[in-house]
């Protein structure tokens, strides 16, 4: 159960960090 725990928050955290790096990539080009 812990395993599968820990598995979900890293696609969890994954997915969190590819909006927030789209977000990113996009207010950098706008600032560009």
């Amino acid at each position: 159960m812990t395993a599968i725990g820990i598995g979900v928050d890293l696609v969890e955290v994954s997915r969190v960090a590819a909006i927030i790096a789209d977000k990113g990539s996009r207010v950098f080009q706008r600032l560009l």
